[in-house]
């Protein structure tokens, strides 16, 4: 379900009206144009960023980037008014075990997992997939372990 698609909104969690202007502004739109309450767990997405840190030159996350592109997600996600409960929560993850396919994030509930490259790359996810509700297919990461 797209949070975005107006018509399939149904009722999990409940705000009073003295609510709404706690909400991100993209969910206080959703709201009110609609007249329906909205569905979301505490939050919407959750969007992990493996920042493990290996020893000895071993490839990993964190010698690639990883905290810096964190940070931007934070502070993007705050920008946008994505941040807090009904929006995105931005977490540092310790070793999600893909190393060699990183620097890797994993956005939940659905699971889709990217590998990136920068700051451009961490906008295009917060834009299409957090905001927009679509995965960002060419940093998109197969679901399945790849025989290796």
């Amino acid at each position: 379900m797209n949070l975005f698609d107006f018509g399939t909104v149904r009722v999990v969690r409940v705000w009073g009206s003295s609510e709404i202007g706690k909400l991100p502004k993209y969910l206080q739109v959703v709201c009110l144009a609609s007249c329906e309450i909205i569905i979301m767990s505490y939050y919407r997405h959750h969007l992990f960023f493996c920042t493990n840190q290996r020893e000895g030159g071993c490839r990993c996350c964190n010698a690639r980037g990883a905290t810096e592109a964190r940070t931007f997600a934070k502070k993007r996600s705050k920008e946008l008014g994505l941040a807090g409960p009904g929006g995105v929560r931005v977490n540092a993850a310790g070793c999600l075990n893909r190393c060699a396919e990183g620097p890797v994030a994993v956005v939940y509930p659905q699971g889709v997992w990217y590998s990136y490259s920068g700051q451009e790359d961490i906008e295009e996810i917060l834009q299409a997939h957090i905001i927009g509700g679509e995965p960002v297919a060419r940093l998109r990461l197969p679901d399945a372990p790849t025989a290796g």
